[in-house]
């Protein structure tokens, strides 16, 4: 799919959770494209408070308020000739969303504090981890983007469904580390059953740890953080009526989901920057979990 849309210009919607690889996927589909040569522009939606997205977006011209000392170019002007990623694009207010609207349907804007009329030949990939037609349903994102936005839409799968993607994803984490490592059994079997809430982030965040933990080259088991490892220990029996699978999966996941952050709080002494740092998350996937599950931190 990544190949196929590559070769258009049409605009992209990549949905998935946090850490699924979104900027990656986006990344290969400028790379596949005519626009490869041009700039790719990364911006995330929910990094910047909504009063400077504007200028963010749009750039602004010098003394356009208290802090603009000179122009600056935003991140369409930027992207020119090439695509701009807009990750998070579910967090932006009713307000930018007319915005945005309207670049993408005339590729025209205004600097903030400016009078001249910019051009912009621009690609546009954006992502979010929300279901935006039902946020367009509740009232919290415009149809009319929604629609512009989603010309083609693709759906990054959890890692905990990639089945045999775990393993070789986790090879080609490790063969990046100095020396290259390889697997034990037993690291192999934690990292299958373990169902990764924070997706390749976490993965890659796991093997790298596991990289400074390993002796001899050959990661096993125990070279793995607690939450990974105790995965194989804490897996319950397999149901005994067709019908409960679904509702046995779910239950094991929330666990597992609430025990590893139970272990990166604990081992990060309440800091919850420092416990999504572990665990290769964002903060506002952290806070929802940690609500969830109701854990205080």
């Amino acid at each position: 799919q990544i190949d196929r849309v590559g070769g258009t210009d049409v605009t992209v919607l990549v949905r998935g959770e946090t850490g699924t690889g979104k900027e990656l996927a986006s990344r290969a589909i400028h790379d596949a494209s005519a626009r490869a040569n041009g700039p790719f522009i990364a911006f995330s939606c929910a990094a910047v408070p909504e009063t400077l997205q504007e200028a963010e977006f749009f750039g602004h011209e010098k003394g356009a308020f208290t802090s603009a000392v000179s122009m600056r170019k935003g991140r369409f002007e930027l992207a020119h000739k090439g695509t701009i990623f807009l990750d998070e694009v579910g967090e932006l207010g009713l307000g930018m969303q007319a915005k945005l609207l309207r670049v993408i349907q005339e590729k025209k804007f205004h600097r903030v504090g400016g009078s001249q009329e910019i051009e912009s030949d621009f690609r546009l990939i954006a992502a979010t981890n929300r279901d935006l037609a039902q946020e367009v349903a509740q009232g919290r994102f415009r149809s009319d983007l929604y629609f512009r936005l989603a010309v083609f839409e693709l759906e990054l799968p959890p890692l905990r469904s990639r089945g045999e993607d775990l393993m070789i994803l986790a090879r080609e984490f490790a063969s990046r580390g100095t020396p290259r490592a390889t697997f034990a059994r037993s690291a192999e079997q934690a990292i299958g059953k373990y169902s990764w809430p924070g997706n390749i982030r976490e993965l890659e965040n796991t093997i790298q740890r596991a990289l400074v933990m390993a002796r001899d080259g050959v990661i096993v088991a125990e070279d793995l953080p607690p939450r990974v490892r105790e995965s194989v220990a804490a897996e319950p029996a397999p149901p005994t009526a067709t019908h409960s699978e679904p509702v046995s999966r779910t239950r094991s996941m929330n666990v597992a989901e609430r025990e590893a952050l139970e272990q990166a709080l604990a081992d990060s002494d309440g800091n919850v920057s420092e416990a999504v740092r572990k665990l290769g998350i964002g903060r506002t996937t952290a806070y929802r979990l940690m609500k969830k599950h109701g854990i205080r931190s």
